[in-house]
């Protein structure tokens, strides 16, 4: 979450508050794994009001963020992890999406490439490093 808010400059609250959410999950499912069930997730996030409304309210990226290009709120990244290939979502699928929904929101990736669902699981996780990088040197 840290290097998120620092280096992209993603809305930490939001993320955090998305964790959160995440960790009960996954503490409610007695699952081994570091994961959820996908509609478990999103249904409790939808399920808690104030949650939901604020995510689809709350930019990707403060709005004087120079960098900027196409406003993308939180409420994307719901919609895209609502739509995630498979029934189960780890937590870095969600950063992931998160990552995508940023790449869209600095212009770097163009709302009509395949969503994150379908881009981020055929390429290797560091693909992300040169478009991190792209953006900081705009």
């Amino acid at each position: 979450i840290e290097w998120m808010v620092s280096e992209l400059g993603v809305d930490g609250n939001s993320l955090a508050r998305l964790y959160d959410k995440f960790a009960r999950c996954h503490q409610a499912s007695a699952r081994h794994s570091h994961s959820v069930q996908r509609n478990d997730f999103c249904q409790a996030v939808q399920d808690t009001t104030s949650l939901i409304h604020d995510l689809v309210k709350t930019p990707i990226l403060a709005p004087g963020d120079p960098r900027r290009v196409k406003f993308v709120h939180w409420g994307h990244v719901m919609y895209h992890l609502s739509r995630f290939d498979g029934p189960i979502l780890a937590w870095s699928d969600v950063l992931d999406v998160v990552k995508w929904n940023w790449a869209v929101s600095v212009g770097l990736v163009d709302e009509g490439d395949p969503g994150p669902s379908q881009s981020v699981r055929r390429r290797g996780e560091d693909d992300f490093g040169p478009v991190v990088e792209a953006a900081k040197a705009r």
